[in-house]
């Protein structure tokens, strides 16, 4: 079990103060409980746990923060249990102590931290009642009127709570503002040096239209340029893809438009392969879709013909096709080439995992290509479906991809 450093730090100094309280709290009221009731047989373990939980500070000084934490919590879960145990179970002055455990669990584990601390809340109210119904207390206790009591413990509880809730706000809220800068400063960086590595590849790329294309050196050159570019662009589009400011202007346009301009984007990259792309458009040539033209054509279909282009052998066959669907338009690419493996399929849309890899005349890949496409199609509503395979005879994969008709 791990627990990150930093956020686990600022959630324990979030707690510290509650623990303190807490343990001043359970000193207080065990000594004048047992005093007034001379009920004394369980001092032992509670100073003992007690204890414990004042060593979470040791621990935490030392940065220790997953052992501090579980010092607070376990050994206080059990006092807090004993205490109400030892002042009467069901009929004691402040049962509702227990709500407290899962607020406290959350607050380190999140959700799974509440669903412990609640069924620990419960599961200690169920032996309370059982115990209550059954009579079965370890030592006899004299159930008081403990208006008192409650009274206390009301305040308190309320005092506690607020106190930590109004803590862990603040402490959040200056780390929430504190990450706004941190993402804002290195926003500014990124932008500033993507510019500047994006001009200055620019240059490069001009200059080597100007050798001698039959150098040796000027087609490496020229794609490795290229390449710089193109993990730019990407990277520039990738910042822009989670900012609510990201464009979703849609326009109509004829069907044809976007075949043509997709075959003509492609048309060198097929070239240079020998790759044939067969266009099939069962749809009216003057059917017209309403989206975005730029994102559809670039960033949807265009990623995953370029993909198709670089995964399939030279001399092959790319089918692209257009049909209706009930109420969607789809666009299915064939390719015959190598084929996805199923590791890669597993994560193919997941920018946090390596998927690049070389195509079949060395293409090198950035990786991005797909995890755009996906956000695009579903900024755009629609829903893509990736089959693949290597066996030999089955090669190839499909990409079918259906976007809601708008006209």
């Amino acid at each position: 079990m791990e627990i990150d450093l930093v956020e686990n730090k600022r959630k324990f100094k979030t707690l510290i103060f509650g623990n303190a309280l807490t343990i001043f709290i359970q000193i207080f009221y065990m000594l004048r409980f047992n005093y007034t009731h001379h009920s004394s047989e369980t001092n032992v373990v509670l100073f003992t746990l007690i204890t414990l939980g004042a060593l979470s500070f040791v621990f935490s000084f030392k940065g220790k923060y997953l052992v501090a934490t579980l010092l607070i919590l376990i050994p206080g879960s059990i006092n807090l249990v004993l205490i109400i145990y030892q002042a009467g179970g069901i009929n004691a002055p402040a049962p509702f102590w227990l709500f407290l455990l899962p607020l406290f669990y959350g607050v380190f584990f999140d959700m799974k931290g509440s669903i412990v601390g609640t069924f620990v809340s419960f599961i200690a109210l169920f032996f309370f009642l059982v115990v209550d119904k059954y009579g079965l207390y370890y030592y006899q206790v004299e159930i008081a009127d403990y208006k008192f009591d409650k009274i206390m413990n009301l305040y308190l509880f309320g005092t506690l709570l607020s106190g930590y809730l109004i803590t862990y706000t603040k402490t959040y809220g200056q780390a929430s503002v504190s990450l706004r800068e941190a993402n804002l400063r290195v926003d500014t960086l990124l932008r500033v040096v993507l510019h500047d590595l994006a001009n200055q590849l620019t240059a490069i790329n001009h200059r080597l239209k100007k050798l001698k294309r039959d150098d040796p050196y000027f087609v490496k050159l020229k794609k490795s340029s290229e390449r710089s570019i193109e993990i730019i662009q990407s990277v520039r589009l990738l910042q822009k893809l989670d900012k609510p400011s990201f464009s979703k202007s849609v326009e109509v346009f004829p069907l044809k438009d976007l075949v043509a301009s997709l075959h003509d984007e492609h048309e060198l990259s097929l070239e240079e392969k020998s790759i044939t792309l067969n266009i099939e458009n069962e749809l009216d040539e003057h059917k017209t879709i309403k989206t975005n033209f730029t994102v559809l054509k670039t960033q949807i279909l265009g990623n995953v013909i370029s993909n198709a282009i670089k995964f399939s052998y030279p001399d092959g066959v790319i089918n692209f096709s257009i049909r209706m669907i009930e109420s969607d338009i789809q666009f299915s690419i064939r390719d015959f080439g190598i084929g996805i493996p199923q590791e890669i399929q597993n994560n193919l849309f997941r920018l946090d995992a390596t998927t690049s890899r070389k195509g079949t005349d060395g293409e090198f890949g950035t990786g991005y290509g797909m995890p755009i496409m996906k956000h695009f199609v579903n900024l755009l509503e629609g829903h893509v479906l990736v089959e693949s395979s290597e066996e030999e005879n089955l090669n190839g994969t499909l990409f079918t991809i259906n976007l809601p008709h708008k006209i």
